[in-house]
């Protein structure tokens, strides 16, 4: 994970330098007294569309890194379960009840009674139902309760939040005419 910040801090440095090139760049453009209003407006006009690419091609490496790390977390869970025929129907069982959970508040006693008896299999499938519905205070129980479980929980909820974050979105943000 720390590998995976130190990647997204690095791309959004070289988004940030790129929209920085783009303000400079432009203000160049702007102040020249040889170009002509169709020159100034062709340069910025071939200035965006090199920096837009640029921005798109860096937020789709960052998107690329958390998807990747996103699988790598969800092997994890799904190794927790178990590879045996009867281990792969308890999952598939495990995860059809949990599918049928419309809230936190439904979770929360099916992971406890999971938990209470032992019951991997469901507990993973209750937890997993939580992070991909935003349900933290069911990872949270689950951690309180199992925290070697709990972790890569933890790891897939905070991948989630970052690729959803709509404020990493502003460093790959298009440059304004």
């Amino acid at each position: 994970m720390e590998t995976l910040k130190r990647n997204i801090d690095e791309l959004r440095a070289r988004a940030d330098s790129l929209q920085s090139l783009y303000a400079h760049d432009r203000r160049i453009f702007e102040e020249d007294p040889n170009l002509s209003d169709i020159g100034r407006r062709e340069k910025l006009d071939s200035l965006k569309s090199e920096i837009t690419r640029g921005l798109r091609t860096l937020m789709d490496e960052e998107n690329r890194l958390i998807d990747e790390e996103i699988v790598r977390v969800e092997r994890r869970i799904h190794s927790a379960r178990g590879s045996q025929t009867v281990d792969l129907i308890a999952a598939r069982d495990a995860d059809e009840r949990a599918s049928r959970l419309s809230n936190a508040d439904e979770a929360a006693p099916m992971l406890h009674r999971a938990l209470r008896s032992d019951d991997t299999v469901l507990a993973v499938a209750v937890a997993r139902r939580g992070v991909d519905e935003g349900w933290y205070s069911v990872v949270r129980m689950l951690e309180g309760e199992r925290p070697e479980l709990a972790k890569p929980f933890k790891e897939l909820s905070k991948l989630i939040q970052l690729r959803d974050q709509f404020l990493r979105v502003m460093h790959y943000a298009p440059p304004a005419s």
